[in-house]
């Protein structure tokens, strides 16, 4: 190991927070911080930034920038609302914060899916006479109309669309499993390779003598992602 001269932590450092409790390294001493929700991801979030303030203060002057992407953007504008509400109510450690920043985020579903079909326009993916009868027809509600026209227009969208990456339109539409798998065939493995995806990067492999299990909580599956392997004595 050797030290690098030019590294980018002279003008900017990054701290990368897995959140929340149960994602990536992270973990609790409580089974019940596993049951959680957006509200309680943000105040966990807002404590933990306090307190790292407080433990490296040599940073305070520094210039505050939350940023994430996917889900992320569900709590990052909130997280920084409260930064923002704790710097304007005196709370110490006084934070230089300076902005969030977000990419490829949901933040709202009409606006995400709404924002589909200009998208599949202006990438070519369908033709302009089909995104007119869709503007004329959905009045830009494309999600959930109950519009007889709007419907049949965006049965030809999701025809002209099936089989497209609307992430990435230049990657294959490959099925991102989000789950943990103690082994994978080399059959799998092959067909995943030939069809061009790449590896899975939320698979997490528990080999060795760890029973891998996915872990969720039924009652708050569409409000956390906290997958983890733990060690089963069933």
């Amino acid at each position: 190991m050797s030290f690098f001269l030019d590294s980018l932590y002279h003008v900017s450092n990054i701290v990368a927070v897995d959140s929340p409790a149960g994602t990536g390294f992270s973990y609790a001493d409580n089974n019940d911080d596993y049951e959680t929700d957006d509200a309680k991801t943000v105040s966990d979030l807002y404590k933990f930034v306090l307190k790292w303030f407080h433990e490296y203060p040599d940073f305070l002057s520094n210039p505050l920038y939350v940023t994430g992407c996917s889900y992320a953007g569900a709590y990052v504008p909130t997280l920084s609302l409260e930064i923002v509400k704790g710097i304007e109510a005196g709370v110490k450690p006084n934070i230089n914060f300076k902005g969030y920043s977000l990419g490829n985020e949901l933040t709202d579903y009409d606006i995400l899916y709404n924002s589909r079909v200009p998208f599949a326009h202006r990438m070519g993916l369908i033709s302009d006479k089909l995104y007119e009868d869709l503007r004329i027809s959905c009045q830009g509600s494309y999600w959930n109309s109950n519009e007889p026209d709007c419907l049949k227009n965006m049965e030809a969208y999701h025809k002209n669309t099936a089989g497209i990456n609307i992430e990435h339109v230049l990657f294959p539409h490959c099925h991102y499993e989000l789950g943990i798998h103690s082994s994978i065939s080399y059959e799998e493995e092959r067909l995943r390779m030939n069809y061009g995806c790449e590896e899975n990067g939320y698979q997490i492999d528990c080999p060795g003598a760890i029973i891998g299990k996915a872990v969720r909580n039924a009652n708050t599956y569409h409000r956390i992602r906290d997958i983890y392997c733990y060690v089963s004595h069933i």
